[in-house]
């Protein structure tokens, strides 16, 4: 026999009302009564009635992550949505994913019809650069409630302050001692269509460390085209390697730098990080050639976790926007390829 809101009320002590009220996140109770009646919930194995509940409170309990059919518009990383997961599994809310072509999330009625027929309360939307603008306008005169992932927008966002991350991390090489620190990003050049905020933001924030410092930034970058091909990324580090004022240390926007750099640098019998200090961005550590490599890691899961608790805030008030929350990244303590210059 189904497990009843009656037999939870029996179990805590408290009227079917104040039960249904702590279920369903209505009423005035106490925080603590809320968690007594979701726990014992649990433990005796109650499972609401989605349809119903939807109908009492006006709320399918259910979120929907809307992105991109291109894979390049769109990430969704293990650590993302073990984030999402920690606050719908700890509020009871499903999870569902959207899919869509540009072109239908530009069209006037899909993306209401999106949310209706998905069953759900808002978007989390994980859409992360070369956004279509009208998208963005159909989203703000719907009042969908909407929450952005790890995209640049005004308002009602979450993302990592990439910025922050690449001043610290260059701040990090000038207190080693370094004065002739590179950044390198092979993978976009000046006709990449739309890059990631991060391109921009990663390049300035080191800049904005190197002139504090009374330095000059120098940049290992593509001078034209899309990008620097695979192919071309071991000569083109070796050729920046071999210059008489060769870099002491190098600051990398992501592996795909890193790991040509440091191949060129073995290579050519310099040691790391004795001859050479390499840091980069990426997901998770990073161990190609013996020692790990010092990495500064995006926030993924806390980005998916407070974009959802955002997400939960605009479900509840829909005409409020809520402020941009920039998270910073986490500094990979067993990296061990930065140690101060030893060069002349």
């Amino acid at each position: 026999m189904a497990l009843t809101l009656r037999d939870i009320a029996d179990h805590v002590g408290l009227s079917k009302q104040a039960v249904s009220q702590a279920l369903n996140e209505t009423g005035r109770l106490r925080p603590e009564t809320r968690d007594r009646v979701r726990m014992a919930a649990r433990q005796l194995g109650y499972r609401r009635n989605a349809a119903a509940r939807a109908t009492t409170i006006g709320r399918h309990g259910c979120l929907a992550m809307l992105v991109s059919t291109s894979s390049m518009r769109s990430t969704i990383s293990d650590g993302l949505i073990d984030g999402i997961q920690l606050v719908t599994q700890e509020q009871q809310l499903n999870l569902m994913l959207v899919r869509l072509p540009d072109e239908k999330l530009s069209d006037a009625t899909v993306l209401p019809r999106a949310l209706e027929e998905s069953a759900s309360d808002g978007f989390l939307v994980d859409y992360t650069h070369g956004i279509p603008r009208r998208m963005i306008d159909l989203i703000r005169r719907h009042d969908i409630p909407a929450v952005w992932i790890n995209s640049k927008q005004t308002s009602d966002c979450v993302r990592p302050d990439d910025l922050e991350a690449a001043r610290e991390a260059t701040q990090h090489l000038l207190s080693l001692g370094h004065r002739r620190i590179a950044y390198a990003d092979w993978g976009h050049g000046p006709e990449f269509p739309e890059p990631h905020y991060s391109v921009a933001d990663r390049r300035e924030g080191y800049a904005l460390a190197m002139q504090a410092a009374g330095l000059t930034p120098r940049l290992m970058v593509a001078d034209e085209g899309h990008s620097i091909r695979p192919p071309a990324r071991i000569p083109f580090a070796r050729d920046m390697l071999s210059a008489a004022d060769r870099p002491s240390a190098v600051l990398c926007y992501g592996p795909a730098e890193a790991e040509p750099l440091m191949h060129a640098a073995l290579c050519m019998g310099l040691t790391v990080p004795g001859d050479l200090s390499v840091a980069c961005f990426a997901d998770a550590p990073i161990k190609w050639f013996g020692p790990h490599l010092t990495v500064w890691r995006p926030p993924a899961s806390e980005v998916g976790r407070q974009a959802t608790l955002m997400l939960l805030k605009k479900i509840r008030q829909p005409d409020k926007t809520w402020p941009v929350l920039k998270l910073p990244f986490a500094f990979y303590p067993e990296g061990a390829t930065c140690a101060p210059p030893n060069m002349v």
